[in-house]
């Protein structure tokens, strides 16, 4: 059965010099409509699917709401999530719809030290991420994302954004009751300033991928107190800053 996030169309295909009429998987892009306390604060492009936990995910990351913030209600119809939360609603842009006031706080990473991730474990999360992308294998048109501890993968998503399929997974655990401050984000693609700052957010003090991170990006993650493990790919990986979290 094909999933609700791809579509086949009819398309040429060139293999080994010859024209075939096939079938091509590619990804579907839909608009999603957040709205806090019945104001309106964004519209995202995504991939079908995770709705809810995309926008929770999103409203976390951007500091919009809290990990202690108490969920009332949470409604998704078609193209349109309505989240209620005991807290007042930010300020927001009329035209832009964009919060104004976001909590931009950052959590205490890991402050004594305690989270240790093995070398062997992170490689093995990374081939376990790269085997379970099934989107990215059947249409090469997403990235993935996933929530890990010191036994496997919790959680993992697909989206056709980097930032959405780490919102999607944040947004995941925190409707799970699933703490982050003892966990490892572990991600497809490359590591920008504002992956960090979702990381920095969220209180993730570990951060694995298989593409490498931007000069910035290091640089705010040193100074947050973030662990960034980057270009991590059969038998290898970098250390880029706060080594103190990987043993051998």
């Amino acid at each position: 059965m094909k999933a609700k996030n791809l579509y086949s169309p009819g398309k040429i295909h060139l293999y080994d010099g010859k024209i075939i009429p096939t079938d091509v998987l590619m990804v579907n892009e839909t608009k999603l409509a957040v709205y806090l306390n019945q104001s309106y604060i964004t519209t995202l492009s995504a991939s079908p699917g995770a709705e809810r936990e995309l926008a929770v995910g999103y409203l976390l990351s951007e500091g919009i709401i809290g990990v202690n913030s108490q969920l009332v209600s949470l409604e998704y119809s078609p193209g349109q999530v309505y989240l209620i939360t005991c807290e007042p609603s930010p300020e927001v842009n009329g035209t832009e719809g964009v919060a104004l006031n976001p909590r931009k706080t950052p959590h205490s990473i890991d402050p004594e030290g305690k989270v240790v991730f093995q070398a062997e474990h992170l490689l093995n999360l990374i081939r376990k991420l790269e085997q379970q992308s099934h989107a990215f294998k059947l249409t090469g048109g997403v990235h993935s994302a996933a929530l890990a501890d010191n036994n496997d993968i919790m959680i993992q998503h697909e989206d056709i954004g980097r930032h959405n399929a780490v919102d999607k997974v944040v947004g995941h655990a925190y409707l799970q009751n699933i703490p982050l401050r003892d966990k490892c984000l572990v991600l497809s693609g490359r590591v920008t300033h504002e992956i960090i700052s979702k990381v920095v957010s969220n209180g993730i003090p570990l951060l694995l991928s298989r593409s490498a991170p931007t000069l910035e990006s290091v640089q705010w993650a040193e100074r947050m107190g973030i662990s960034v493990v980057g270009f991590a790919r059969g038998r290898r990986f970098n250390i880029y800053c706060h080594p103190q979290r990987i043993v051998i």
